[in-house]
């Protein structure tokens, strides 16, 4: 239900499912070890220019590995905010 048409805001509907509190890295693990096999990531957008990708749950958790391990090598620690700037 939008409360207020002049804020950005939205009250979210009451659902009987209790949130679940953990991280997203946990979320993929979990669902990693669900569906090791099934595709996560798929970009096929250009396959002429070898943009064809397409990674399984454990390749794209591999993958976020990777970069929360260069991320800690750049000095990035617990409580540090990233942003991303990129295109949709």
């Amino acid at each position: 239900m939008l409360v207020d048409e002049k804020v950005s805001y939205w009250s979210a509907d009451v659902h009987p499912e209790p949130l679940k509190y953990i991280t997203i890295g946990e979320l993929l693990d979990s669902t990693t070890r669900k569906f090791p096999d099934r595709e996560a990531l798929v970009y096929s957008v250009y396959p002429e220019l070898e943009l064809d990708i397409r990674w399984t749950y454990t390749e794209f958790r591999d993958m976020c590995n990777r970069v929360a391990k260069g991320l800690i090598a750049l000095g990035v620690k617990k409580g540090d905010r990233l942003a991303i700037w990129a295109t949709n």
